[in-house]
């Protein structure tokens, strides 16, 4: 959940989901994705070649994606599915 209450939260929101999947790297194989499910809920998925790459995938993306939220002074939670 993604909620940024400020005149460009909806640049916010935009901005916390590239840093999400600019986690996606090529020489791991992991590609990350962002998806609207309608406000204020977000997905994000995931797919690589193994378990761990995609566990250290997780944790990375929800990161990026909580910390530009947060620095902007918005909420963010993760919970996986």
């Amino acid at each position: 959940t993604l909620n940024v209450e400020n005149s460009n939260g909806i640049e916010i929101i935009r901005d916390a989901l590239i840093a999400a999947e600019s986690v996606s790297d090529k020489e791991t194989e992991l590609v990350v994705t962002c998806h609207y499910d309608g406000a204020p809920s977000y997905r994000i998925d995931l797919k690589a070649p193994d378990f761990k790459t995609a566990e250290d995938g997780w944790t990375e993306a929800t990161k990026a994606c909580i910390s530009v939220i947060q620095d902007a002074g918005g909420s963010a939670e993760a919970e996986r599915e």
